[in-house]
């Protein structure tokens, strides 16, 4: 009688990716989003601005302090010092990087040992064929990955402070608040949590956090993933080294994967169901093994097998691939042993030296499950990110004065997004000028408003706001008629805003626009 056994070559710890391996797939979603490019384009935060010199974290351990530190941060980031990194004045991206490697921080003042290892990192698994479980075990109170992103049913005593519905708060004031230290701190948070949401939105593509599967002591999949502990070593080797990614894997690579629906999908929470039940049904982890459980997948229906190829000491493998044709296991079949089942890795020093029956039996140097999961995996990631960050600034306006007045215009991209309303500017949603004064100040400006002239929103001047009465598609605009001269200059910031309409399941959204082409004077 002969014993099969499987040796799974996958996948993920309790930190998901390593977290150079974060920073090098959100890195590249960030060169690669045209929304994000916009909006930095028009919200006047460029690559070399540097004024977001030493935010306050909120909610970290005492070495996270601020956002720009000289303390060590620990090799699993793949640098040592936090100036190293970011430098002392850092950009828009930098701050988008902080958050993803932040997002697997402690608890604030939280102690390792005696704490059990608590952190946020708790909160970063959604299993995808079982409702959205959260982890089952671990230290500390856990939510799935999604209400954590999204704000649902997380405790007070560990409030996420990087949220998707906090860092619209964020986005919101720092674009409206008058004083101008605040509104660079409000940037700054909304950039961090974007980083964070990045982070989340990352470990949907690792099959032990949507298979409810923490490993707290590390997994090769990510060591290899990385090219070796140091990036040198064979294999893709995806990973940040300096101010490069390295890897074989560019944004060239993962282009096909951003023209479905992988790319485009209507709210933030889909962006992660979508992806954790991707990779819940195709792949397998160390300890999710259920390829013999007919309600759970990937099983015996939907996986085939290569044939058998001779690796010594009576023992024969072959391998495992899903419904897509992609690795995701090997196979051992052994005359020798009865009634023994192992798990194996590749290499790995927990699991060398013991083969079946005792037997020296390895499968030493054989990458093949973990290249090919590996590549797929990594550039799903990839293209979710960028879809994303593109969804994250959905809202792009084009905002120009003329005689005729102010003409407000959606150029949002459809191409861009699942479907057209979550990019239609909302009936009741809120549109308001903000004037920058010459000291950095803001404050409403004030527009003259013709009443003798149609308009598609309603006026409050006491507060500055216009509130749209009809809905704006992709690609229509309105004018506000002014009654007098128009003096409104490169200055003056459009800010657009709407709550989230769950009937329409729409999430809130911000856009921040400048003013082109203003006319000094006109009219009377």
């Amino acid at each position: 009688m002969k014993t099969v056994i499987l040796m799974i070559f996958i996948i993920g710890n309790l930190f998901a990716w390593e977290i150079n391996t974060h920073r090098a797939i959100d890195r590249k979603a960030i060169e690669v989003s045209k929304n994000l490019q916009t909006f930095i384009e028009n919200s006047g935060i460029s690559g070399s601005k540097s004024y977001y010199n030493n935010e306050i974290f909120e909610n970290y351990g005492t070495t996270y302090l601020t956002y720009i530190k000289d303390d060590d941060i620990g090799e699993k980031n793949g640098v040592s010092k936090w100036g190293q990194t970011f430098g002392t004045k850092p950009s828009y991206q930098k701050m988008i990087e902080a958050g993803t490697i932040l997002e697997d921080a402690l608890w604030q003042d939280a102690d390792w040992i005696a704490q059990g290892g608590d952190g946020r990192f708790n909160n970063h698994f959604y299993e995808a064929q079982n409702g959205g479980h959260k982890l089952t075990y671990g230290y500390g109170f856990h939510v799935n990955a999604v209400d954590w992103v999204t704000d649902v049913n997380v405790p007070t005593a560990n409030p996420n402070l990087y949220n998707y519905p906090r860092a619209m708060r964020y986005f919101l004031l720092g674009f409206t608040e008058e004083d101008p230290n605040e509104r660079r701190k409000y940037q700054a948070k909304m950039l961090v949590s974007v980083g964070h949401m990045l982070h989340m939105v990352n470990d949907m593509n690792v099959p032990a956090h949507v298979r409810d599967d923490a490993h707290p002591f590390g997994d090769p999949l990510e060591v290899w993933m990385r090219g070796g502990t140091d990036g040198s070593n064979a294999g893709i080797g995806f990973h940040v080294k300096g101010n490069t990614v390295v890897g074989k894997i560019n944004s060239n690579s993962f282009a096909p994967y951003r023209n479905n629906t992988i790319h485009k999908q209507s709210k933030v929470a889909d962006f992660m169901t979508a992806e954790a039940t991707f990779t819940s049904e195709n792949f397998v982890s160390k300890d999710t093994l259920y390829l013999d459980n007919d309600t759970y997948l990937p099983n015996r229906n939907t996986t085939s097998y290569s044939a058998y190829q001779d690796i010594g000491n009576d023992v024969r493998k072959r391998y495992i691939r899903n419904q897509h044709g992609t690795k995701i296991a090997i196979e051992l079949d052994s005359y020798l042993c009865r009634n023994i089942q192992k798990i194996y890795y590749p290499n790995h020093p927990s699991r060398r030296g013991r083969g079946l029956c005792g037997a020296p039996t390895t499968i030493k140097g054989d990458y093949t499950v973990f290249k090919e999961s590996g590549e797929v995996l990594i550039k799903r990631a990839m293209s979710n990110a960028v879809g994303f960050l593109d969804y994250f600034f959905r809202i792009q306006l084009s905002v120009t004065v003329d005689c005729g007045g102010i003409t407000v215009k959606n150029i949002s991209k459809t191409s861009l997004v699942k479907d057209t309303s979550s990019i239609t500017l909302k009936k009741s949603s809120i549109l308001r000028f903000e004037y920058i004064k010459s000291n950095g100040a803001m404050e409403a400006a004030t527009i003259d408003v013709d009443p003798d002239r149609p308009i598609d929103a309603t006026y409050d001047p006491t507060v500055g706001i216009f509130y749209l009465t009809k809905d704006i598609k992709p690609g229509e605009s309105f004018t506000i008629p002014v009654k007098h001269a128009i003096s409104l200059s490169s200055s003056i910031i459009a800010v657009y805003t709407h709550d989230i309409r769950p009937s329409e399941g729409i999430d809130k959204a911000v856009a921040v626009a400048k003013i082109n082409k203003p006319m000094i004077a006109c009219g009377n």
